[in-house]
Parts: C-alpha cells; structure tokens; sequence
C-alpha cells in the first residue's frame, strides 16, 4: 500500500536558505531595540540595508522556487492592494508635476500655488498635485 507523504513532489520544500531567512529576521527583532540609547541615524540605515536584503534575498528565493505565498498572504491580497493603493496616492501627489497638467486635475491647487509663488517671486513650473 502505498502511503502519499504530506510533501509533494511539486510543492517546495523548507530548504536551509528559507530558516537561515528566518532566523536573520528574528535576529532583526532582537537586534532593533539596542541602538536606541545611541546615536540612531546608523541604526536606522543598518535596519533599511538589513530589512531590504532580506527582502531581495526572499525574491531571489521566490524566483528559484523555493519558498512560496503562505495562505495567510493569499487571505489578505485586498488590504495588501488597498496599501498599495495609498501608496500609489502618496506618490502621485509628492511628485512634482506640470503646471498645465496640474490645472486640469485640481484648479484649486494651482490657484493657491500661483498666489503663492507670485507673491515669493518665483516661476511656476511644476508642483506637487496635493489635495
């Protein structure tokens, strides 16, 4: 009798690169806590390059094949997408953009704008659409 085992053949498989992931990440949790009664601008980028590594790491991992979206990152695609929305948003309006382009999406804006910069004395050539 043939028994099938709880892996299958075509599912992925934890690999030793996917716990060495982990285990970065917890030393992240431990480590985050003690520059705080220090200087903390190196801390911070310390963190920004450790945190992005680890996510470059999890991509080059996801391409390979070896790990994959839990069930619990398939249940929440809608507040993931909902975030993404508000940081599409977020982007949209610190990006400087045409006056012109600026006029036909929200006149107000380019109104308070021109009084502004007519009053400051500069040249309003582009601006961040901000509502």
């Amino acid at each position: 009798m043939n028994q099938i085992s709880p892996r299958s053949s075509t599912a992925p498989s934890t690999h030793s690169s996917d716990r060495v992931l982990f285990y970065c990440f917890l030393a992240l949790f431990i480590w985050l806590p003690l520059p705080l009664g220090s200087n903390r601008t190196w801390a911070i980028s310390v963190m920004e390059v450790w945190v992005y590594s680890l996510a470059l790491f999890w991509l080059v991992l996801f391409f390979q094949q070896k790990v994959r979206f839990t069930g619990v990152f398939r249940a929440s695609v809608v507040p993931l997408l909902l975030f993404c929305l508000f940081l599409f948003w977020t982007l949209l309006q610190s990006i400087a953009l045409p006056a012109q382009l600026v006029a036909v999406l929200s006149p107000e804006t380019l109104n308070v704008y021109q009084s502004t910069f007519q009053i400051l004395g500069f040249d309003l050539k582009t601006l961040p659409l901000s509502f």
